[in-house]
């Protein structure tokens, strides 16, 4: 008994000082930081949305290389090989970068694009304030005036904070709106000077009437 006690003591021994001279494998631990760093950077830079697919295979292939280093690991300690978690892993990185780099060009490509809409759209209010405002209109045209004004600002603060989800579409509203209301406008100052020979006339033969019979005559502009 004594005999097969010292030489499993000798064996662990001799296993324990073999590990200062064999070269074991090693999971590939500075990859899997620097795959972790470059996947939250380009998700911080909002890759998810603004270069989803590429994002998407950076993710894909980092739980790839999750997974291997499991299934390494629960073999014996030099039958390990991490040379494919080292591949995905490296793969994740460049993929992380390069949904950064893209979903970073897409953001400046949108700011572009808003700042043209939105220069656009006050334009269209710049018009309606300069010949449009002092126009009567019905109460229900002012609910949409104001409206258009508020979201015009909450798409503003949106883009100044970088939340650009749904921000498209309600410029899109605002420019529609702000239009409708120009363009009824204009109708009514149309229709105002189409409609003001006739008011001319009319106003002419009341007064002419009026005075034949030497009447009052009330006229209202």
């Amino acid at each position: 008994m004594k005999k097969y006690l010292l030489i499993l003591i000798i064996l662990i021994f001799t296993i324990l000082i073999s590990g200062w001279f064999i070269d074991y494998p090693m999971p590939p631990m500075q990859l899997e930081k620097s795959a972790r760093k470059a996947l939250h950077r380009a998700q911080i830079n909002r890759a998810d949305q603004f270069a989803s697919s590429i994002f998407m295979e950076a993710s894909t292939l980092f739980d790839s290389a999750m997974l291997q280093w499991k299934r390494e690991n629960e073999k014996f300690i030099v039958l390990r090989d991490y040379a494919s978690m080292q591949i995905n892993l490296e793969q994740s990185i460049s993929a992380a970068n390069l949904s950064y780099r893209l979903a970073k060009q897409e953001k400046i490509q949108l700011g572009e694009n808003y700042a043209k809409q939105i220069a656009d759209i006050k334009a269209m209010f710049a018009v309606y304030e300069r010949f449009f405002k002092n126009i009567p209109i019905h109460q229900s045209d002012q609910n949409v005036l104001a409206l258009a004004k508020l979201q015009l600002d909450e798409c503003q603060l949106s883009i100044k904070n970088r939340k650009l989800s749904g921000v498209s579409e309600k410029l899109e509203k605002v420019k529609a709106s702000i239009a409708g209301l120009n363009r009824k406008s204009e109708e009514i100052i149309t229709k105002y000077f189409e409609d003001y020979p006739k008011w001319e006339k009319q106003k002419s033969d009341a007064i002419r009437l009026s005075q034949k019979r030497k009447s009052r005559l009330i006229i209202v502009d």
